[in-house]
């Protein structure tokens, strides 16, 4: 069809040598949106013409695209998880005490979770460009922005006297007996400090809320949060402040006398972030966060598989770095998502190979068919009618890297687990408008026939098949479809035998179930543990509760495993004891430090703040 001058210039939008895709997308998007009428497939096929990487190019193509807005979901999905993501996981073993060692009938399980999903150092001039995608609904899902708690008090000799003192707060610090500082989130958009002033002439357990001054400490125009006092020096405090004018979050010093910031970071290392800042006894000296990179004293390169303290002494706990991690049935080797790819490497860390180029997630090895694995090719958290399929991957010999459609139809086919005798996947499906279980052939797929498991409007999902054959667990909300709380449930194979063996509290989230290699013990991340910190004070990650757990394979003796202010998930149970000793340094590169600040704070150029309201969205746990 002919082109108007203006349609003409979107195909003269190229994405440039180095250039991040999401200010390509930026870019594109102030562009087409000034041209009106523009036809969407006009739009599309000049998108498609200006990308220049080649691993979104092969997406492209995997998945045909008829509009502009699967383009734009697509290359979202690519920046969250390329540009954006890179996570964790976590291995387990039972030690054989008596020889130091495994062996095949100690059942040593190792296993392996997702964690702590930072963003790739690579930013663009707008961090508010997530309205840019045209997605919207993928706002709810990257963020949880402030945790909307008061502020309270109490004896710290018995924790008695218990007295909320100021509404809306968090992060308080004491300058004196009467004095505390705290962020919040201001009406205006900005975080700020504030002071709450304690009346002298009343005892702590006799003050009311209503009897505390609160005062607004730091202006708008900047992000202030964090902050910290010292009884040394009452004229000033330090905070963390993250400006319009940066793209990194720094520490400073504000004097309250002459209400004046004072710079302590931005001109010793102005490209790196500073957080959460504390001051010494005396008020001489300020601590802070930072990552020590390669270029300022780091001498030992990053670890592929870090070992993590264990409160189960029988259980080994390492985490990867990478995503949706499953052990060969032998534990000898280690297959993972990458986001893009899929890789194998050995179970100590060594030996990297991507056997998939595109985007996939969720891993599972055949238990008799040497080599093969199984993933889910597709983007991840999307509506029953995206394009998603079941594939198995050969990752040996001379077929390495060649990979085999399973299902058919497209329609979000995921999450598979094979059954122990190697015939069987079962897998989650949207085809009927809602995500329940399917069993097909192991070999043939679909092709070979496929039946149906569950059925209902709800969303059953991430299903592991247990090694003795018997069950099949998975996460489901149909306690309350659709209000995101998720629970663990068991049935048979043949359609048999349904029920709850892992609760989740209203509106809570259990999910990830694996099997341990004996099959009496399961292992799965849920939200029982509620938060350890607030969002604001971490660099930018998707949630900032969920942590690993185990318990018997009837639901009872559920044990914490992992503790800490990130997100731990995607669990899987190997055969193996494995010491920290046992794996090895990463020879595989790549950026250091390499997370971002958190992109919610919505900084924009005309020094606003941006309200990007977020929510939960229930497809987070469903993926």
């Amino acid at each position: 069809m002919p082109h108007s001058k203006s349609a003409t210039c979107l195909f003269n939008i190229i994405q440039k040598s180095k250039e991040p895709l999401r200010e390509y997308i930026r870019r594109f998007n102030m562009e087409r949106l000034q041209i009106p009428d523009l036809d969407s497939s006009v739009q599309l096929i000049a998108a498609k013409k200006g990308v220049r990487h080649k691993r979104l190019k092969w997406e492209l193509e995997l998945h045909p695209l008829a509009t502009m807005e699967k383009f734009l979901t697509i290359a979202h999905e690519y920046i969250r998880t390329k540009e954006a993501v890179g996570g964790e996981t976590q291995i387990t073993g039972k030690r054989d005490d008596a020889a130091g060692s495994s062996s095949s009938s100690d059942l040593a399980t190792p296993f392996a979770f997702g964690s702590r999903r930072h963003v790739n150092p690579e930013r663009a001039s707008n961090p508010g460009l997530i309205y840019d995608l045209g997605t919207a609904d993928y706002l709810n899902y990257l963020c949880i922005q402030e945790l909307d708690t008061d502020i309270y008090v109490f004896r710290t000799r018995d924790g008695s006297g218990r007295i909320k003192l100021v509404e809306h707060g968090g992060w308080p610090c004491w300058l004196d007996d009467f004095t505390l500082y705290f962020h919040r989130k201001s009406d205006d958009g900005w975080w700020s400090v504030y002071r709450a002033i304690l009346p002298r002439q009343r005892t702590i357990p006799s003050i009311r809320a209503g009897s505390v001054v609160v005062e607004r400490v730091t202006p708008p125009g900047v992000h202030a949060f964090t902050p910290a006092a010292s009884p040394g020096n009452k004229s000033f405090i330090a905070l963390a402040t993250r400006r319009p004018t940066s793209d990194f979050r720094h520490i400073e010093l504000l004097d309250l006398v002459r209400n004046e910031f004072r710079e302590v970071t931005r001109p010793v290392s102005p490209q790196a972030h500073h957080f959460n800042p504390f001051l010494s006894y005396d008020s001489t000296r300020v601590g802070y966060h930072r990552c020590r990179g390669s270029n300022n004293g780091g001498t030992r390169s990053p670890l592929l598989l870090e070992n993590l303290p264990s409160p189960a002494p029988e259980i080994s706990l390492f985490r990867i770095d990478g995503s949706f991690p499953s052990f060969s049935p032998d534990g000898n080797r280690i297959a993972y998502a990458g986001f893009p790819g899929v890789y194998v490497v050995n179970r100590d860390g060594s030996g990297k190979r991507e056997v998939f180029p595109g985007t996939a997630f969720a891993t599972a090895w055949d238990w008799k068919r040497k080599g093969v694995i199984y993933t889910s090719a597709g983007p991840t958290f999307a509506e029953e009618s995206t394009e998603v399929d079941v594939i198995s991957i050969t990752v040996d010999g001379d077929e390495m890297g060649q990979y085999k459609k399973l299902t058919i139809g497209g329609q979000n086919n995921a999450f598979p687990s094979p059954s122990p005798d190697g015939k069987w996947v079962v897998f989650r499906s949207g085809r009927s408008g809602h995500k329940n279980l399917y069993v097909m052939d192991a070999l043939e797929g679909e092709r070979a026939g496929v039946r149906r498991l569950t059925e209902g409007p709800w969303t059953d999902t991430m299903c592991n098949w247990s090694p003795d054959g018997e069950w099949i667990a998975f996460a489901s909300d149909r306690d309350n479809p659709g209000g995101g709380s998720f629970a663990i449930y068991f049935i048979h194979p043949n359609g048999t035998g349904l029920k709850k063996v892992v609760h989740s509290g209203e509106g809570g989230r259990t999910n990830h179930p694996w099997f341990s290699p004996d099959g009496k013990s399961l292992v799965f991340t849920s939200d029982y543990a509620a938060v350890s910190a607030e969002p604001i004070a971490n660099p930018h990650h998707y949630q900032p509760y969920g942590d690993i757990f185990i318990a018997r394979s009837d639901g009872s003796g559920i044990r914490r495993l992992t503790h800490n202010s990130y997100e731990d998930g995607t669990p899987s149970w190997g055969p193996m004891f494995m010491r920290p000793i046992d794996v090895v340094e990463s020879p595989f590169g790549g950026p250091r430090c390499s997370f971002d600040d958190c992109h919610w704070l919505g900084l924009r150029p005309d020094n606003k703040a941006g309200n990007l309201g977020c929510q939960t969205r229930t497809q987070q746990a469903s993926a």
